[in-house]
């Protein structure tokens, strides 16, 4: 029976067994056993990365030791893979229709821990050709219909939410939906990865990408994100997995991301920054996934926001002054206009998409609006006159 060489007690410590496997004085049967293991074992990738963070001045010698072994795993897996695949068609009266790529089970068996390593320990994400395989094994399983199925909150998972892959952020929706909500006790464990992505917004990226060509990171370092990670010509996108961010969060676990000891100072300003800029393409405008960042933050810290992170008068001027905002009032205007000229059930069932989600924001700002009013009011006498049309 074969015993596992990183997860099985014996004669030494993972942490001596993983200062020999770095300088490679193993056995070359024992090294390329060792890999192995870390490919298949999910308990042993756990008591590695226990060990490495023992050995810090391992890292970096570790790390283009994981990236190779990954990157060579997944490589002939999927040469494996593509040496059995058949095109398979249907053939009717309208021509051939080809079937969807089929993926045996032995592909996922072959690289689950991989993944689960990858998305368990998302530091490996910075490498690009590491992260480059993944997205394009977990894209495989998406055409096949056979979904890689996650079952803890591993980091990787909400880092992928602003993947410039579609099909990768689908992936990673869908999957932090199914997982549930994230606790106070989950944040601390993904504290990291939510760090690094509020932080391109907080130091704008979007606007100013060479911030990252010039810092000084070291290797491995899970700091400020890289372009490969996020799609840089779209800053709607990134809003929006932003805001599917928030929506996982328990309140609790929201507290301490924006009002705790280690708290984003800056992102409710980031917000209203982000809503008073003017976008040429609707389809890159991120004026609306930011307001519901702001109603989503609101909903759960309610009045501990004023004061501490952001003035309501502000906010309120913000929203109301923006140029998205004041276009949907006019095109909702517009569409009410139509339905009073005799042709209400028609609008009404014909309405584009758009406009009835815009119709849910503005009834629900409508609440927000009465909570600002009321902070306002406490705070400075007879400012509701603000508010009057």
């Amino acid at each position: 029976m074969n015993v596992c060489r990183w997860c099985t007690p014996s004669g030494l410590d993972a942490t001596e067994y993983l200062k020999n496997y770095a300088s490679k004085q193993l056995s070359p049967e024992d090294f390329e056993g060792s890999n192995d293991d870390l490919c298949y074992c999910l308990e042993c990738v756990v008591e590695y990365h226990k060990a490495r963070e023992k050995l810090p001045s391992l890292h970096q010698v570790l790390l283009e030791l994981e990236t190779s072994r990954l990157i060579a795993h997944i490589e002939k897996s999927m040469r494996e893979e593509a040496g059995e695949d058949d095109e398979l068609f249907i053939v009717d009266e309208n021509g051939e229709t080809q079937l969807p790529v089929y993926v045996g089970p032995d592909f996922e068996n072959n690289l689950r821990v991989p993944l689960l390593e990858v998305l368990k320990y998302p530091y490996l994400l910075l490498h690009e050709k590491v992260s480059e395989l993944c997205v394009e094994v977990l894209c495989r399983m998406e055409e096949s219909h056979t979904s890689f199925q996650v079952f803890e909150k591993y980091p990787g998972i909400y880092l992928f939410l602003v993947h410039p892959n579609e099909v990768i952020r689908r992936w990673a929706i869908l999957t932090a939906r199914n997982l549930g909500k994230v606790d106070r006790d989950d944040y601390y464990d993904l504290q990291e990865v939510l760090t690094c992505l509020f932080k391109v917004i907080e130091l704008g990226l979007f606007e100013s990408p060479d911030i990252y060509r010039s810092s000084v990171i070291e290797k491995g370092k899970l700091i400020l994100l890289p372009s490969h990670l996020y799609d840089t010509t779209n800053y709607k996108n990134y809003w929006l997995g932003i805001c599917m961010l928030l929506t996982v969060l328990e309140e609790q676990a929201m507290d301490s991301l924006l009002l705790g000891p280690d708290k984003q100072n800056d992102f409710m300003q980031s917000i209203l920054h982000t809503m008073e800029k003017e976008a040429d393409d609707d389809s890159a405008d991120p004026f609306w996934p930011a307001l519901n960042c702001f109603m989503v933050i609101l909903d759960h810290l309610g009045s501990k926001v004023w004061g501490q992170l952001v003035d309501p008068v502000q906010a309120f001027q913000t929203i109301i002054n923006s140029v998205s905002y004041k276009n949907e009032i006019k095109n909702i205007r517009n569409s009410f206009q139509r339905i009073v000229g005799g042709k209400l059930l028609f609008v009404l069932t014909t309405a584009p998409t758009c406009m009835k989600i815009c119709k849910h924001w503005l009834m629900h700002f409508s609440l927000i609006l009465a909570e600002i009013r009321v902070s306002i009011t406490a705070r400075f006498c007879g400012s509701s006159l603000l508010f009057s049309h």
